[in-house]
């Protein structure tokens, strides 16, 4: 896994010496000085002939290419699922967002009168109309020929279908005012 040699074989008077060399760093180094080079008299043919020290010992994989390996599983099995946990909260916040963002309270919605302008009417709307309206609600209450229609929610509730307010508009004027019940599960 990380290269170096092993080197096994008689030593001085009837004795056995091993010997192993490992790379001291990525680059796959040997060291061929200093208290770790390998010594002693080793046979000069065979497999335990000492390797001359500019032969090529291998491919430079090993210790890099683990390193490398696990550095890339670290990044899938934390990273990716963290940034996807992120991704999915920054996307749960805007939708809070959206959802709450387009709530019409109902006291305000009894206050609007047909007849009016859209820009009379601004001041009581919410900032934003809301935007996913189940199709359930508007195939059982098309909207009126020749309008243009907004919705807003009746409630913040999150975990729940509200009740749908419904504003008509023809020619910029307020035509027309509903209430779409929220669909119900169960």
């Amino acid at each position: 896994m990380v290269g170096g040699t092993l080197r096994t074989g008689p030593h001085g008077d009837g004795g056995y010496e091993v010997c192993a060399v490992l790379p001291d760093a990525v680059g796959g180094r040997r060291p061929s000085d200093g208290p770790y080079a390998p010594q002693g008299p080793f046979p000069p043919h065979g497999p335990y002939a000492p390797q001359e020290p500019d032969q090529d010992p291998g491919p430079p994989h090993g210790l890099a290419d683990a390193r490398r390996r696990t550095t890339r599983r670290f990044v899938v099995a934390f990273a990716v699922p963290a940034a996807l946990g992120a991704v999915m909260l920054v996307s749960a916040a805007l939708l809070a967002h959206q959802l709450t963002a387009c709530v019409l309270r109902p006291a305000d919605f009894a206050g609007l009168r047909t007849g009016r302008t859209s820009t009379e009417l601004a001041r009581a709307l919410p900032e934003r109309q809301f935007p996913y309206v189940p199709d359930q609600v508007a195939d059982e209450h098309p909207e009126p020929p020749g309008t243009v229609c907004a919705f807003y929610r009746s409630n913040g509730s999150l975990l729940e279908q509200v009740d749908i307010y419904r504003l008509c508009y023809a020619d910029s004027r307020l035509v027309a005012k509903d209430v779409l019940p929220g669909t119900r599960r169960g």
